[in-house]
């Protein structure tokens, strides 16, 4: 109850404006209800009928009552829509942290590398993303100060933004069944002006770059290699992943594909580590690829 009508970004006041609409209307429509069924009890009431004289059919009155409940329920249904799809674009992100989900517990990497559970630490009045995915079973990333949720699933990332608009901290749920500690799966996340949250994330980290280069990937992946392709422009974070993961699945075509697997090699983290040096343009500028 503590954040009801409170909410810390501009799309929980959109969701609050509308559930109190919606709220309001459905009240106003269930009293009219109500109090005609009160007066319909008195009046039609058989000690006050003596004989069938009134007209029980009145089409004018049954088409004017559905088409202007049809058009209310209709504007929420529109004005939803356009909330949901507003919030879920694609939109240019500030800041981007990724979400590790596994029973039973949160894990943040931010993009400097540095590591939370359970607690993050995130910066007011900026555009945060997050990328999420599951070590395990399907978890779902709830915010309830933000009005807003996105399931966390096991191979595939999935996508959730927040724009924080004031300090504090603010609980997190599970809110997808995973097992026997489902309701101990719970974290906070700390909102911070964006000065204190730049100290306490530090300087950024070269683990990308190092593991490219611990692993020998510049051996097959540089622009002279013909044992593999370059990795110049790749951008998608499901396609790099599974080509780490499952090289053997998706095949590059003109090439023998003797890339191992490296799923049993590299933790998650160190995945995703790859992925962000692989896309950044620090990669070209160092003329691995």
């Amino acid at each position: 109850m503590k954040h009801i009508f409170t909410g810390v970004s501009q799309f929980a006041h959109n969701v609050d404006l509308i559930t109190l609409v919606l709220t309001l209307v459905c009240g106003v429509v269930a009293l009219g209800i109500f109090v005609c069924i009160g007066y319909f009890c008195f009046k039609y009431h058989s000690s006050r009928v003596t004989e069938h004289k009134y007209k029980y059919e009145n089409e004018k009155l049954e088409y004017t009552w559905i088409v202007i409940t049809l058009m209310v329920f209709m504007a929420f249904f529109f004005w939803a829509t356009h909330l949901y799809r507003k919030e879920v674009s694609v939109r240019e992100a500030d800041y981007k942290v990724f979400v590790y989900g596994k029973r039973w517990m949160w894990k943040f990497q931010h993009e400097n590398g540095l590591m939370e559970i359970n607690h993050l630490h995130l910066p007011e009045k900026k555009e945060i993303k997050f990328i999420m995915i599951s070590k395990d079973v399907i978890h779902s990333f709830f915010l309830p100060a933000f009005r807003i949720k996105q399931d966390v699933l096991p191979e595939v990332f999935t996508f959730m933004s927040i724009h924080p608009e004031k300090s504090g901290v603010y609980p997190l749920f599970c809110t997808e069944y995973c097992g026997t500690a489902h309701s101990a799966m719970k974290g906070k996340i700390e909102i911070l002006p964006e000065n204190d949250y730049l100290k306490f994330i530090g300087t950024p980290s070269k683990r990308g770059r190092e593991l490219f280069m611990k692993h020998d990937c510049m051996t097959c992946h540089t622009g002279e290699s013909a044992l593999g392709p370059s990795l110049a422009g790749l951008k998608d974070d499901d396609h790099i992943r599974k080509s780490i993961l499952y090289p053997q699945k998706d095949k590059t075509p003109n090439y023998d594909g003797i890339m191992p697997s490296y799923k049993e090699v590299l933790e998650e983290e160190e995945v995703r580590d790859l992925i962000e040096y692989i896309k950044s343009t620090k990669v070209e500028n160092e003329k691995l690829l």
